[in-house]
Formats: C-alpha cells, sequence, structure tokens
C-alpha cells in the first residue's frame, strides 16, 4: 500500500536506467497495446493547452490508466516550446506522476520528456516492424531532432538489415548534427529537401515541428516504403488517399488538426484509417494491404505507453535505490491528526 512517500527520479537517472534495457521498452509498449486490445487500459482524450498569439507552443496533459500486471494510473504533463531549440534547449520537457490505483495516492514523479521520446520512438519502430514488408536497407529522416534520433536506433534494433541513412532538416547543421550521432551506418548522407528522402528510403521518420501540413505530394517510387508519421501534420491529405493508413489508435489520431483529421473532416468519415495498433499486433488486422506499396503509420501518443515505460523505471529505480524519495510527501490523514 502507498505510504505517503513520493519517489523523484530525474531525466539523465531515467535515461540510465532506460538505456539499460532496450528491448525491454520495446515490449512494455507492446504489451500496453495488446493490454488495450482487452480492455484493461483506458487512455482518455489529450487535453491540449494552447496560449494567445503563440500558436506552436502548447502543454499536453495525457492521463491513463494500465491495468493487469501494472495496475497503474497517471499523468504525463509535457510542454512542446520549439523556439527552445534556438537557445540549445530540447523542445520538450514533461513529468509523469503515477497513482497507487489501492490509495490514489502519488508514487511516482519521473522527469518525462526521456520516457515520452523512447516510448515514441519504440511505438513507430514496433509499427514499421509489424506493416513493412520484407528487409528495408535505407532509413530516411525528416526532422533531425532527439525523436527521430531515438526511432532510428530502435529501428535498427528491430530491422538489422538498416545499412544507409539520409536526413533532410531545414537546418543544415541539425541534419550534420543527426548524421554525426547515427554511428553504424555503411553510409550516411545529408538530403537537399524532403522528397528526396521520401523518395529514396525505404522506412522515413517524419518527426518535424510543423503544425500544419507542408509536404503536398509523396513522389513515386518502385520500391515498398513505410512512412513513420509522427509529428502528425507534415503530410498534406490528400497524400493519404492513396496509402495503406493505421495509427496506434483511429479515434486518438483523427482530432487536433492532424493530417488523418483533416482529412476525415473533407472526407466525412475516417475510413481510409485501417487499423490501429492492438488489432496489428493481436492478429485481429492483417499487418498490411498488400496492394498498396506505400504504407503511413501515424501514432498520435496515448497515455498509456507512458504509463507502462513509467512503470519500468519506476521497478528499476526501486530495484537500484535510484532516485530521491521524499517521505511525507502527504500531510497526515485528517482523522489522525
Amino acid at each position: 500500500m502507498a505510504t505517503g512517500d513520493l519517489r523523484i527520479v530525474t531525466g539523465e537517472q531515467v535515461r540510465a536506467l532506460l538505456e539499460a534495457d532496450r528491448p525491454g521498452v520495446v515490449e512494455a509498449v507492446r504489451q500496453a497495446y495488446l493490454a488495450w486490445g482487452r480492455g484493461e487500459a483506458t487512455p482518455p482524450d489529450s487535453t491540449f493547452l494552447r496560449f494567445p498569439g503563440r500558436a506552436r507552443e502548447r502543454i499536453i496533459a495525457l492521463p491513463a490508466w494500465l491495468g493487469g500486471a501494472w495496475n497503474l494510473a497517471g499523468i504525463k504533463w509535457i510542454a512542446s516550446f520549439p523556439e527552445n531549440t534556438r537557445l540549445g534547449l530540447d523542445r520538450a520537457s514533461a513529468t509523469l506522476v503515477l497513482n497507487d490505483m489501492e490509495t490514489g495516492y502519488p508514487i511516482a514523479m519521473l522527469e518525462s520528456s526521456v520516457i515520452s521520446a523512447w516510448r515514441t520512438a519504440a511505438s513507430a519502430a514496433l509499427a514499421a516492424s509489424v506493416i513493412h514488408p520484407g528487409a528495408p536497407h535505407t532509413v530516411g529522416v525528416i526532422g533531425a531532432g532527439l525523436i527521430a534520433s531515438e526511432t532510428v536506433r530502435f529501428l535498427r534494433s528491430l530491422m538489422p538489415t538498416l545499412e544507409r541513412i539520409i536526413v533532410y532538416d531545414l537546418s543544415a547543421s541539425a541534419a550534420d548534427h543527426f548524421l554525426g550521432r547515427a554511428a553504424g551506418f555503411g553510409e550516411r548522407s545529408r538530403a537537399d529537401s524532403a522528397s528526396a528522402v521520401l523518395s529514396s528510403a525505404d522506412v522515413t521518420v517524419l518527426a518535424t515541428t510543423a503544425i500544419t501540413p507542408h509536404i503536398a505530394e509523396i513522389p513515386s517510387a518502385d520500391h515498398a516504403r513505410t512512412l513513420l508519421h509522427v509529428s502528425l501534420r507534415d503530410l498534406e491529405p490528400a497524400c493519404l488517399l492513396a496509402a495503406d493508413n493505421t495509427a496506434d489508435d483511429v479515434h486518438h489520431v483523427n482530432q487536433a488538426r492532424t493530417s488523418v483529421h483533416l482529412l476525415s473532416e473533407q472526407l466525412g468519415h475516417a475510413n481510409f484509417l485501417r487499423a490501429g495498433m492492438a488489432d496489428l499486433l493481436s492478429g485481429r488486422a492483417a499487418a498490411r494491404d498488400e496492394a498498396k506499396a506505400l504504407r503511413i503509420f501515424h501514432p498520435f501518443g496515448l497515455g498509456m505507453l507512458d504509463l507502462a515505460v513509467g512503470a519500468m523505471v519506476l521497478a528499476a529505480a526501486r530495484s537500484g535505490g535510484v532516485g530521491t524519495v521524499v517521505e511525507g510527501f502527504l500531510p497526515r490523514p485528517w482523522r489522525a491528526s
């Protein structure tokens, strides 16, 4: 039973604990999706806090409950301030609070920009390993930031045939920095346009900070391609029409002016979304529509994934004595005072 103590785990501590078990992160994400498919999780819609005159900045609240072996509730509070990068800071900062399900007491506060990036990256890479046919050789990146970097790392662990990387970013220096950190690839190159990446890569990670679509057309190619539309708003809605579209969850992704949301408003339906991850992983839906050579995965991000990875961090922190325990964080019970 929760006692009123609270364990606080910092970002660097979280990162070290996750680095010790990268395969465990993928498995935690997989199991969370399967739990959601069995009705053992509740990820309500996210709440977006926006600010007048500051269209690119937002803070998002993602509450969730995750049952089964986890039996945790919690909430991630994540800020996205893209201009931070001009100051040499990370775009996102976040906190994850985990609550005991017997008492409702908060039991842990974890720095969560790292958890958020890792669960997003693991989710996208897991989807690619399911929906992409064959053995891909080239990974493309549009938007050279932390999430794309972690996604590439997870992709390489799940798709070891990847040997070439091509990167595009509006900032050439950001692309070069990304490539400098992309060790292990036999060939690394910087593209001069998003189109060049889309036409040549087998699997492309789109992870920009765009708030409105900026890619009007996906160039043709003679090979199978999978786009991991992590940033959700890069593609003009028409780009989705000829693709096999899947998502982490078909309801959640159809909101907040995502490319999926914009297209569903135009069409009056979202029938172009074929399946969510719970159905793909459980086999209730086929891995892919074999009649379509282009696949697009749209991961909106579900709070239950943060809980699954956060629970993994908390267990490792407790086992290793990592973090700071604040004793008596909660006041004495009123009836005992």
